[in-house]
């Protein structure tokens, strides 16, 4: 059995509690002003209702086009209220991948912002309407703030995340509500409470999201947002201090960025949880002497198993730990390091992680045969139907019993704390015209910032690089765009005749380039070269 929060509960029934014991508290702080559990309670039914005459009832799929702001919480919850299920579509994404998601969703319709509307590509496959939540802003507020509606129960779908996939098409993560509640109820990794204000950043496509939105609306805190729909590091810190947010989660690279530049924008912080890559050491230590008041950890988790898997709270003072452990499993989770049989591995070896418990999502959308592959029947539980989820990374439990994260076991990496899977590169790539063989692989720039690179060997014809980035820009998440296209007659090998991956990444004799700048848009600044930039034009 495992222990944690009761899986009895839905993101409904917690929050339906909080809007009962603090109506008047602050549940989200914007620049408009605060909006109270109550009024959040009452706005979120109006949009249900709305939703409700478009046909949106349990069991249904709702796609969203939205960014991170005050309206965007309140259409999740009502979706939720409905026992329907969000979907949340990146607007970075390339018009035709977003295209191609809406295609894949039976969905009775979609939610978009008003400044988003143009980016709809015309989806022919897809015949459902578009609710732009702006433009129903009027018959919302004239709706029945009352709904009466049966809540959803924790096994029932919450939301579907996609993620990158290794076959060109994103893999859609099936997330209950169960997921949710574990993550943040109960939570020992971080204080979680009417106290603690936390800063809605992420990308509603990105499960972080899933952390900031739903740990403090599900434990009477408060979620505040920044002003500028498309915020850049410089606008965390004015955020944190203009809405005294106590508690921020950052990537592992934009930590590290914010340390190196701006550290005195995270001071007022209490806690700081990052996650997504491997933790800078060197950054942690910096982070420890000048934040020496906030609490911070280090997170580790697929977005198959609800955001959070493990977590490790960093000494405070002390020897720091190098590498960094991404620690022990949170409540109401299990961790298993494995070999290729599935046996447990002794203390002190690599395996492979498989987790378990109230996290582990319900699989893959549409995808029946991948989910088999992925989510395994739990042979270490009681419960026969509970499923263990295999990570595909590489681990070790030290001494201390915290897991140390060594690598992948295949060609999956993180850049800026979102999954890309090289393999799906290599896959696109191969079909351009005249590339006979492709290989993407990764180097990193500076601590905790990466971006990938691909080589080519041309087939008859040596390929048009340009039409191909072209094309890459039009169907790859912008993560996923490769810096530099390098073309070469052969790949280097080692004596066993294998692609030395190690021996292509010493080709490159020129510096990285700018991704920003390489792939067509604005040169990405750091915080403090924002911040020059705002003050001369003043």
């Amino acid at each position: 059995m495992v222990d944690g929060p009761a899986n009895a509960h839905s993101v409904i029934n917690c929050f339906a509690e909080q809007v009962t014991r603090r109506p008047s508290a602050a549940a989200l702080l914007a620049d408009t002003g605060p909006i109270t559990y109550l009024a959040l309670d009452q706005w979120s039914n109006r949009i249900s209702q709305v939703l409700r005459q478009h046909r949106v009832g349990r069991g249904d799929l709702v796609p969203t086009l939205t960014l991170q702001r005050p309206l965007s919480v309140a259409a999740y919850l009502a979706i939720l209220k409905l026992g329907a299920a969000y979907v949340p579509i990146d607007p970075s994404l390339p018009d035709g991948q977003i295209g191609a998601l809406f295609a894949r969703l039976d969905a009775p319709l979609a939610l978009v912002d008003e400044e988003l509307l143009a980016r709809l590509p015309a989806i022919p496959e897809w015949s459902g309407d578009i609710f732009c939540l702006q433009h129903e802003a009027e018959r919302i507020a004239a709706a029945d703030p009352r709904l009466e509606s049966p809540p959803p129960g924790a096994e029932d779908l919450a939301y579907i995340m996609f993620t990158s996939g290794s076959t060109g098409a994103p893999k859609g993560v099936m997330v209950p509500h169960r997921g949710i509640v574990r993550l943040v109820k109960g939570a020992q990794y971080a204080r979680m409470d009417e106290s603690e204000i936390f800063l809605q950043f992420a990308p509603l496509a990105f499960d972080a999201s899933t952390l900031e939105i739903w740990a403090p609306l599900l434990n009477g805190g408060a979620l505040a947002f920044i002003d500028n729909p498309r915020p850049s590091p410089l606008d965390i810190g004015e955020a944190v201090r203009r809405h005294g947010v106590t508690t921020l989660w950052l990537t592992s690279g934009l930590f590290n960025l914010l340390i190196e530049e701006v550290p005195e924008d995270l001071m007022p912080l209490r806690q700081i949880l990052t996650g997504g890559d491997v933790l800078s050491v060197a950054h942690a230590e910096k982070a420890r002497r000048l934040l020496p008041h906030a609490h911070l950890v280090n997170c580790y988790g697929p977005t198959e198993n609800t955001t959070f898997t493990t977590a490790y709270a960093l000494p405070p003072t002390g020897p720091m730990p190098s590498p960094a452990p991404i620690g022990k499993a949170i409540p109401g989770t299990t961790t298993h390091i494995l070999d290729s049989n599935m046996q447990p591995v002794p203390d002190g070896e690599i395996g492979e992680l498989y987790t378990g418990g109230l996290g582990v999502a319900l699989g893959y959308f549409g995808e029946p045969e991948r989910t088999e592959r992925s989510f395994l029947d739990d042979p270490f539980a009681e419960e026969s139907e509970a499923k263990l989820y295999r990570t595909g990374d590489l681990v070790l439990r030290n001494p201390d019993g915290d897991i140390e994260f060594i690598g992948r076991a295949d060609l999956q990496v993180k850049i800026n704390g979102k999954r890309v899977e090289l393999s799906e590169i290599e896959a696109i790539l191969e079909e351009m015209p005249n590339v006979a063989d492709a290989v993407a692989t990764v180097r990193e720039i500076r601590p905790g910032e990466k971006q990938v690179v691909a080589f080519l060997r041309p087939a008859q014809a040596w390929p048009d690089e340009a039409a191909i980035m072209a094309r890459l820009r039009q169907i790859l998440s912008p993560e996923a765009v490769p810096a530099r296209l390098n073309v070469m007659e052969r790949f280097p090998v080692n004596r066993n005749g294998k692609l030395d991956r190690t021996a292509l990444l010493a080709t490159l004799f020129e510096p990285p380039r700018n991704p920003g700048g390489e792939n067509g848009g604005e040169p990405v600044m750091a915080p403090a070269q924002h911040r020059a930039a705002r003050e001369e034009a003043a």
